[in-house]
C-alpha cells in the first residue's frame, strides 16, 4: 500500500512508564528513573549539570543530567506542544531542555532537546534552558559487523543495513525502498523510526556523525525516518548525519534512506 512502513505500523519498544507517586517516573523500556516534574527554572548548561548533581529526590542522591539520547527517549513524537506524555511528565515546557552531551564540533556548545516537537541540536552553553534529571546507568554504543553487509546494534538488538544505496528519494519512496529490500537473506527490512535512526549517530564526531568503521560511505546529509510529524503532518522526521541534528521536512523532498530490521 502507498506509504506503508510508517512507524505507526511497526510497534517496536512502545513507550511505557511507571509513576512511583513520589515525584519520580521509571521508563520501563530503558530502566532509567526520571524526575517527574522539573523545577521550571532555566539555567546555563553548567548550572543544569550542577542542579542535577545536587538534587535529592525520593531519597536518591545519584541524579544526573541525561545525555541527549536519553532525553530524546522520553519525547513522544505523536504529540506536540509539549511533545511528551503529560500524564507522566506534567508541567513540561514546550521549550528546550539541556542534555549533558557537549558538542564535538564547537567548543562551548552542548546538545539540547526541544519538547515543543522533538527537535535535537546543539546550542551555546551560555544560554538558559530547562533541566530534567535522571538516574541509572547510561548505555554506550556497541556494534558488531556481521560480515554480510549488515551491522548488529548490541544495545538495541536492531540489525542495520551497513551501507545505503546512495540514492535520494522522497518519503513515500524511502518507505517503499526499505519494505522491498532483500539483504543478507532477510526480507523484513523497514525504514527506522526517528529514535532508532538517531541511536546510530556518533555525537563525538561529525561529517559524518557516525562510526564509519561500521557504517562506511554514510553521507553527511539527511536521512529519512519513518516518523511523520505530529504538528505538520506533511512533514516527516529526519536525521542530518553531518552533525546529528533531528529536524523535520516536507515529505516531497529527497533524502537518503538506511534500513533496519
Amino acid at each position: 500500500e502507498p506509504f506503508y512502513g510508517q512507524d505507526a505500523q511497526y510497534v517496536t519498544n512502545p513507550m511505557s512508564f511507571t509513576s512511583h507517586q513520589n515525584g519520580t517516573v521509571t521508563d520501563n523500556v530503558t530502566g532509567l528513573m526520571w524526575q517527574q516534574t522539573d523545577d521550571d527554572i532555566t539555567r546555563l548548561w553548567q548550572g543544569a549539570i550542577d542542579y542535577c548533581e545536587d538534587l535529592t529526590l525520593a531519597g536518591y542522591t545519584d541524579w544526573r543530567l541525561p545525555d541527549e539520547y536519553e532525553l530524546q527517549g522520553i519525547v513522544d513524537y505523536g504529540r506536540s506542544n509539549p511533545a511528551i506524555g503529560t500524564t507522566y511528565f506534567p508541567g513540561t515546557n514546550s521549550s528546550y531542555y539541556w542534555s549533558s552531551s557537549p558538542s564535538a564540533r564547537y567548543d562551548s556548545y552542548a546538545w539540547r532537546v526541544g519538547f515543543s516537537s522533538g527537535y535535537v541540536g546543539y546550542h551555546h552553553e551560555a544560554y538558559d534552558k530547562y533541566a530534567r534529571c535522571v538516574r541509572g546507568e547510561s548505555a554506550s554504543q556497541s556494534f558488531t559487523d556481521n560480515g554480510d553487509d549488515t551491522i548488529m546494534d548490541n544495545v538495541t538488538g536492531l540489525m542495520w543495513q551497513q551501507e545505503d544505496d546512495d540514492v535520494t528519494r522522497d518519503w513515500e519512496d524511502a518507505l517503499a525502498y526499505c519494505e522491498e529490500l532483500d539483504l543478507a537473506g532477510y526480507a523484513d527490512w523497514r525504514l527506522p523510526d526517528i529514535k532508532e535512526l538517531r541511536s546510530i549517530v556518533d555525537n563525538t564526531t561529525y561529517n559524518p556523525a557516525i562510526d564509519t568503521t561500521y557504517f562506511p560511505g554514510t553521507n553527511s546529509s539527511d536521512y529519512w525516518s519513518s516518523s511523520t510529524g505530529a504538528y505538520y503532518t506533511y512533514h516527516a522526521w529526519r536525521v542530518d548525519f553531518s552533525n546529528g541534528y533531528v529536524n523535520s521536512s516536507d515529505k516531497a523532498g529527497n533524502e537518503y534512506a538506511r534500513c533496519v530490521r
